[in-house]
């Protein structure tokens, strides 16, 4: 099974410490992920100086260029048809080369932090019909870890950087100190607004 793996995820799981623990996680060796060839190209100018907007530090900048080097080649965007995407308007051309390899490769799955997107494939018939239980997304990843680790863990990779994600830091609280309980619900509640968007749903159970 391969994972194809977006911009926005791969380097908020970066920030957080977490890439490497993906296969863990996931159940997906480091080796069956893809992402595409830009967030290398980005990761690489921001060794040096970061950006301020996709990589905040150096750290999760050269955590995404050493994840990359264990990941299968990146995607090439010309591989694939992406005209059932042109009147997507909140789905960027990165997002629908990702979707339409998750299409092109049944039993894989795709691993993204962007929700404009899944909303908008909620809308796109053919494209959810066929990523129907096949789409994870950040929050998953955040509670297989609480699962794992427990939430002091979770906290110590989550809290330096939660502000990269703005549902993940209202998730774990305005000082990052959120109880479990509110943690976890927060968690499920941006799942299932995605669930909901259309039945049956894009996400893994």
């Amino acid at each position: 099974m391969y994972l194809f793996i977006d911009v926005d995820a791969i380097c908020k799981l970066a920030h957080w410490q977490l890439l490497d623990k993906l296969p863990t996680l996931l159940g997906v060796p480091t080796s069956n992920c893809i992402t595409l060839s830009s967030v290398q190209y980005r990761a690489q100018r921001c060794v040096s100086k970061v950006d301020g907007k996709l990589f905040r530090t150096v750290e999760a900048a050269q955590a995404v260029l050493t994840a990359v080097q264990s990941m299968r080649a990146p995607l090439d965007a010309t591989a694939f048809e992406l005209t059932v995407f042109e009147d997507a308007s909140n789905i960027d051309p990165g997002e629908a080369v990702l979707f339409a390899a998750t299409m092109a490769n049944p039993g894989s799955r795709l691993l993204t932090g962007d929700k404009r997107a899944l909303r908008a494939v909620a809308e796109l018939a053919k494209v959810r019909s066929e990523l129907v239980g096949r789409v994870v997304m950040v929050e998953h990843v955040l509670l297989a870890a609480l699962d794992a680790y427990g939430l002091d863990w979770l906290r110590t990779h989550v809290c330096p950087q939660v502000a990269v994600d703005k549902t993940i830091s209202i998730c774990m609280g305005s000082r990052c100190d959120a109880p479990e309980p509110a943690v976890r619900g927060g968690f499920e509640s941006y799942l299932n607004e995605i669930r909901g968007a259309c039945d049956p749903t894009i996400l893994i159970n």
